[in-house]
């Protein structure tokens, strides 16, 4: 039985951010991705955006813990240059908040002291807050290029479907789990993970006319984001309109949260472009599965000896999974030392 380093139990963003730290440490690590081809990732799913999160979330983050700040912005530009670097198309539009209040003065100072920050009249005459930092990406196509680029370095992958305690893991001196496909599972609840998943609806809309690229948009309010690229919209969000049933790990269609979601991209679009709704369509729907905490912030878990979970990035996974999969790359490899920031999210 082939043995291997690091066993990572799961392949979207977080699990092959895990491999390309690993190997910048040791580039002769063997290690062995596990997915399940039925669970395929949210990061693989989600709208393309790559994003240091809403101003509303920004917001209440520089009024929790403000340092945070510096690390969403550090993660966006590092995957920015990784997806460059694999030859990925990106649209550096940065990202826009729709924002219905005035603006304080604490938040005015936030703006002071991140230049990237500022009151603008951006695309679509959309009064709101622009980060240009942000950017988009077609996500199936980054995940499979930056895969091929692990491959090339030595990552193996193997399709399987695996739970906690599976004898194959045994294969690794270590175990990564990095997936929200066992979030419900009792066999990691028992070390008190508090992670939930909640399923996130999103769809493909057609409009008459090409808009070109558009930011990244954010309409806080209505916990809608969206985007345009040609004439296309992708739209999603709204998980709070029927929470109980999005509670679930089952990838399918809420007819609800989709309707809603339609008419407030038909209402959006006569609005700002005068299209009338008939000739607005679906092209697809469909759903990802995040895995959410209570204060909507990523954790890493010490499950047992030489086990450990990351995940629960409640909807930053492009925004924070870069940062937090090197520095518990770094903890594993020099003897638990951390860097000032990480135990906020290491849980023993």
């Amino acid at each position: 039985m082939k043995k291997y380093d690091y066993i990572i139990v799961g392949n979207g963003i977080s699990g092959n951010f895990l491999a390309h730290h690993l190997l910048n440490y040791d580039s002769k690590l063997k290690i062995l991705i596990i997915f399940d081809d039925q669970l395929i990732p949210a990061s693989e799913l989600n709208a393309g955006f790559f994003t240091m999160g809403s101003f509303s979330f920004l917001e209440k983050i520089y009024n929790e813990k403000p340092w945070l700040i510096s690390i969403l912005q550090e993660n966006v530009l590092a995957v920015k240059k990784l997806a460059k670097s694999l030859s990925c198309t990106i649209i550096e539009k940065g990202s826009l908040t729709i924002v219905d209040y005035p603006l304080t003065s604490k938040v005015n100072e936030f703006f002071d002291s991140f230049e990237y920050l500022k009151e603008k009249d951006s695309w679509g005459k959309i009064n709101g807050v622009y980060n240009s930092i942000d950017f988009s990406a077609n996500p199936k196509v980054f995940l499979n290029s930056f895969r091929k680029f692990n491959q090339q370095r030595g990552v193996e992958y193997l399709s399987k479907s695996i739970l906690p305690g599976d004898s194959s893991l045994s294969q690794g001196k270590r175990v990564l789990f990095a997936t929200n496909g066992f979030t419900q599972n009792t066999s990691l609840n028992k070390f008190g993970l508090a992670v939930q998943p909640q399923r996130a609806q999103i769809q493909e809309i057609s409009v008459p006319t090409r808009l070109g690229a558009s930011p990244n948009i954010y309409h806080p309010e209505h916990r809608i984001y969206f985007r345009f690229i040609e004439n296309k919209m992708l739209i999603g969000g709204l998980r709070t309109l029927d929470s109980k049933n999005e509670n679930t790990t089952e990838m399918e269609v809420n007819e609800k949260i989709q309707t809603a979601l339609f008419d407030y991209a038909t209402k959006f679009l006569d609005e700002k472009f005068s299209f009338p709704s008939e000739q607005i369509k679906i092209n697809n729907q469909w759903s990802g599965i995040m895995g959410f905490t209570s204060d909507e912030l990523p954790v890493v878990k010490s499950l047992e000896k030489n086990a450990y979970y990351i995940g629960g990035f409640s909807g930053h996974g492009n925004g924070f999974s870069y940062w937090l999969t090197r520095e518990l790359i770094y903890f594993l490899n020099n003897s638990n030392k951390s860097s000032q920031y990480f135990k906020h999210f290491y849980l023993k």
